[in-house]
């Protein structure tokens, strides 16, 4: 037999040997929950949780992990610019970890390109079609989400109307890669009006009026098996009054030291906390998102 001959051979016996053996998968393409920050992302992502007994796999797109794995500096040493460079290598390894299980990513960014400068006429994208199957995107009344965003990031109300505002606001603790956000109405706009992917939107409010059936509407949206006594056994279990309790109780990984994570949970909080001319300010600032999304401005552009 030739030497050619026998290497081919040899390759047949090594593919055969591995025939009926396990498979490492990857699937580059995942369910994603997005939001602006403090709009109910934490709650929806443990809902599914519960509802799929725990055997959901879940990330975070902004993950220590991933990209101290791809990174031989230090996360805190990248700049922005660097973070973007290395996203797709992250999110290529959290597809690597599934190991193609369900899976489900967090995530605060909006759906466009980051762009180091103005005159940046390229720019990264932080989406692309081959890593979303489907999107969840959870919004909240922005008068609501100026409250809770001040008590978590330890903000003034003032403080945080203006930062709701900024055109390139991001967000960074140190501790995961930055979140690019833009203002409050440009992240909402970058993930509805986004016809690439199909992206199912969840009010808040709603949620909190009808959880099951919100989430009835998810689980179908994500093509997943209704199941109406795991359905009803998720919203049991992930009662906003018990979450406070367990934070008391054990505490809460995404905590900041400014103040509780659950903190009310309520919708209209905003009318006995936030100043009127604070109100004004948001409504004169997102008036035509928040009226796209069904919130009616009270002061201004009615």
């Amino acid at each position: 037999m030739s030497k050619d001959r026998g290497n081919i051979e040899e390759q047949r016996v090594k593919r055969e040997e591995l025939d009926g053996a396990p498979r490492f998968v990857i699937n580059s393409q995942h369910n994603w929950i997005a939001s602006y920050p403090k709009s109910g992302n934490t709650w929806v992502r443990h809902l599914l949780r519960s509802y799929y007994d725990g055997e959901l796999i879940e990330y975070s797109d902004t993950s220590i992990i991933a990209f101290q794995t791809v990174s031989s500096l230090p996360l805190e040493s990248l700049t922005i610019w660097q973070q973007m460079q290395l996203r797709g290598a992250a999110l290529f390894f959290l597809s690597c970890t599934a190991n193609g299980r369900p899976t489900m990513v967090k995530t605060h960014h909006m759906n466009g390109k980051w762009r180091i400068s103005d005159e940046d006429e390229i720019g990264i994208p932080l989406f692309t079609p081959t890593w979303v199957e489907r999107a969840i995107y959870v919004v909240r009344d922005p008068r609501d989400v100026a409250c809770s965003l001040a008590n978590h990031m330890g903000y003034t109300h003032e403080e945080a109307v203006r930062f709701m505002g900024e055109h390139t606001a991001t967000l960074s603790d140190g501790l995961q890669a930055t979140h690019i956000l833009t203002s409050w109405s440009e992240h909402i706009r970058s993930w509805t009006d986004n016809p690439a992917m199909p992206v199912c939107v969840v009010r808040y409010e709603d949620l909190h009026a009808d959880t099951a059936k919100e989430l009835r509407d998810i689980v179908t949206f994500l093509g997943w098996e209704i199941d109406e006594d795991r359905i009803a056994r998720a919203v049991e279990d992930n009662r906003f009054e018990l979450w406070q309790e367990r934070e008391k109780r054990e505490g809460f990984s995404e905590v900041r030291k400014h103040g509780p994570f659950f903190r009310r949970g309520i919708v209209g909080g905003w009318r006995d906390e936030l100043e009127p001319e604070l109100v004004e300010r948001i409504e004169k600032d997102h008036g035509e998102q928040m009226v796209a999304q069904g919130y009616q401005p009270e002061l201004v552009y009615a």
